[in-house]
């Protein structure tokens, strides 16, 4: 391409040829139609449709459908204008993608996401500091309800964050419920020295066994896990280890819980631990315990 031809292309560029604006009305007129079609559509599904998660997917699902349609539908309409817009990338390229950088990598993890499926909306995930339970996957970020540290319960905050795609090309995350519907927790109890020991780990053996959700290598979740992910336990039941630290006995219950049941499942530990150890003389807890 010499000089002229550049030039000829920018001046193409900077003036809109008047053949192009039958376009721009063919593709208005298509954008109105198919939207309004989707939203009849729409309207009729959601009638019938009571589960909020599958209320959004439908809203989702049907816009990038529609944008699929006018896709197909316009490229033909466009394509004898597609070589002004190809002389302008092949001009200004460079200076497009740097400034479009963000923008083209949110699409490309868009693209990811949809096609492996690293997570789903429902699940709960931790992207660097943040973690929380996925709302919405959308061409440009995904939105989080924020949930606390652990250690602070692991409960909504009521705050939704909004991630960019592209963290999912460059950013490590964690999923804690999508191959895994279950999360080892731990529970520490520390009990003094003249404690008699073995009868609290009898103590939490039994509370453990009234309070917690019994999990056996049966259950569905545990063969869709070991189908699907290959993931895979020699033991499921509760366990207690017992280790000695800082001057006290610590007895740490390892044990399964589902992610969002976690502090509940705590809480009812604790209620009927303390119970049960209120009757006994000879076990003593000692400093804060972790659970």
């Amino acid at each position: 391409m010499n000089l002229r031809d550049i030039e000829s292309d920018v001046l193409k560029i900077a003036s809109l040829p008047p053949e192009m604006f039958p376009l721009f009305i063919i593709t208005a007129a298509a954008v109105i139609l198919v939207f309004t079609v989707r939203a009849f559509i729409l309207r009729l599904a959601l009638r019938r449709v009571n589960q909020s998660t599958s209320r959004l997917l439908w809203q989702r699902n049907s816009a990038y459908f529609s944008i699929l349609i006018l896709m197909v539908f316009l490229f033909p309409v466009w394509l004898p204008s597609l070589r002004t817009i190809a002389a302008f990338l092949g001009i200004f390229g460079a200076g497009v993608i740097l400034v479009l950088k963000e923008v083209i990598l949110n699409l490309a993890g868009w693209f990811f996401i949809i096609i492996r499926k690293p997570f789903e909306i429902g699940n709960r995930i931790t992207v660097g500091h943040f973690s929380g339970d996925v709302l919405d996957i959308r061409l440009m970020d995904v939105s989080l309800i924020e949930v606390s540290e652990k250690e602070f319960g692991g409960q909504s905050t009521g705050r939704v964050i909004h991630v960019p795609n592209s963290f999912i090309l460059v950013t490590p995350f964690a999923n804690a419920s999508k191959e895994f519907a279950f999360n080892w927790n731990e529970i520490r109890i520390p009990i003094s020295l003249d404690s008699d020991w073995k009868k609290a780990v009898q103590i939490v053996e039994e509370t453990t066994a009234e309070v917690m959700e019994p999990i056996s290598e049966g259950d569905h979740r545990i063969r869709h896990s070991e189908r699907e992910y290959a993931i895979r336990y020699k033991r499921m039941t509760p366990r207690v280890f017992v280790e000695y630290t800082q001057g006290s006995i610590v007895l740490t219950l390892r044990h399964l819980v589902e992610h969002k049941t976690n502090r509940m499942a705590a809480d009812r530990f604790w209620r009927s631990f303390l119970q049960r150890l209120h009757r006994e003389k000879k076990i003593k807890l000692m400093g804060p315990s972790f659970g």
